[in-house]
This record gives structure tokens, C-alpha cells and sequence, in this order.
């Protein structure tokens, strides 16, 4: 097996671990001898950007993992900020946002598919905010966003890491988006308990940071 990491710095987080081992670390110790791992991911990249990360991809490589998107939902969530008249208009307004994230990122992982080797997806994370109103609200828009990949994951016939139920503490970031060396041990143990798995499904992580497919 050779596992590429795709997509932006919930993978590539080796700048937020002070120094401790990152996700592509676990990734490759886990895997044990006979398998290996390479980083294509790019701190900061968008799904725009995967098409780029492609060409790097090692030829050899035999399972993919996406995990992109976060910085698209941040780029799009000013929409947050704007007035809106009543309920009604706001929602409509966020829909528009939804559907131009969700023709990005079913373009994104076509070009992913379309290398047909077994892919695995990643959700975006909750993140951990010290504001409880912030985090509240947060968590709202993530759940819109990851509605959009878990379709769109779903429909390509891949398996699906759930981000929330893998980061779940404070102590798995580095601050309240970047994961930290222990935050990257968990998603490491999803990826790789998702590998087990021979069909599509949704990964379920317990709190210790293992996990299984349902």
C-alpha cells in the first residue's frame, strides 16, 4: 500500500505540533512495515488547489485521502457578518454559499475519482473556540458545510472520516483550527481504521482515538 494525504493543514499540521510528530508520522507507523505514506497536502490550500496537489502525486500510490474544505468555508463565511431582513433572506443567502462551495468541491473530488484508486474523505472539524457563542455558531455552519462533502462523498462511492467525532477536545488543537501532534494522532488512527474497512462507510472514532466503520 502507498497512501498519499491530500488536501490542506488538517493532514499537512506538522507546523502546529511544537516540534511532535504530524499526521503523515502516525499515518506511516501505523501502517507498519510493507505500506507506506506521502504528503501531498498543502497548509492553507483550497479544493481549487487539489487539481495542483495532483500532479505531485507519486506514481505508485495505491489509497488517497482528501481533507479539504475548511478554508473554502472560511473564505465563503462572511456571509455570517452581513445583515440579512428576516430568517428567510439569511437562508437563502447561505444557500447560495452552499452551492458554490458544493460545485467546488464535486469538482475537486471528480478529479480525485477520476485517478480510480480507493479514496477515503474527510470532514471538517468543529475546531475548539473559547467563546461558547462563537463555537455555537461555528459549529452550526460547519455542519452545513460537511452536509455538502458527506454527499458529495457519498455519491462517489467513498468512505467518510467524520472530523467531528475524532477532534473532540481543546487539547487536539493547536489553536481553534489548526490540529496538534495529538489532534493529528487521532485523525491518523480514523484514517487508517477507515483502510480497514472494504466498503464505503462512516468512520465512528472512540475517545481513546481508535476507531471503526459502520
Amino acid at each position: 500500500m502507498h497512501l498519499v494525504l491530500i488536501g490542506d493543514s488538517t493532514l499537512d499540521n506538522r507546523p502546529y505540533t511544537e516540534g511532535g510528530p504530524a499526521v503523515i508520522d502516525h499515518v506511516v507507523k501505523q501502517l507498519g512495515e510493507g505500506s507506506t505514506a506521502s504528503l501531498v497536502a498543502v497548509d492553507g490550500d483550497m479544493t481549487r488547489d487539489v487539481e495542483r496537489q495532483l500532479e505531485t502525486l507519486p506514481p505508485s500510490a495505491t489509497h488517497l485521502v482528501l481533507s479539504v474544505g475548511g478554508n473554502d468555508a472560511l473564505a465563503l463565511s462572511d456571509v455570517l457578518a452581513r445583515p440579512a431582513g428576516n430568517v428567510s433572506a439569511a437562508l437563502s443567502e447561505l444557500a447560495d454559499v452552499l452551492d458554490e462551495f458544493e460545485e467546488s468541491y464535486r469538482r475537486c473530488l471528480s478529479g480525485v475519482v477520476a485517478l480510480s484508486l480507493s479514496t477515503i474523505v474527510c470532514t471538517i472539524y468543529n475546531g475548539a473556540f473559547t467563546d461558547p457563542s462563537e463555537q455555537r455558531v461555528l459549529s452550526t455552519t460547519v455542519r452545513l458545510f460537511n452536509d455538502v462533502i458527506m454527499q458529495c462523498a457519498l455519491d462517489a462511492g467513498c468512505s467518510v472520516v467524520d472530523l467531528r467525532r475524532v477532534c473532540t477536545e481543546p487539547t487536539d488543537y493547536w489553536d481553534p483550527i489548526e490540529p496538534n501532534a495529538e489532534g493529528g494522532r487521532k485523525i491518523a488512527f480514523a484514517i487508517v481504521a477507515a483502510l480497514e474497512s472494504d466498503r464505503a462507510s462512516v468512520v465512528v472514532v472512540s475517545p481513546s482515538g481508535g476507531g471503526s466503520a459502520l
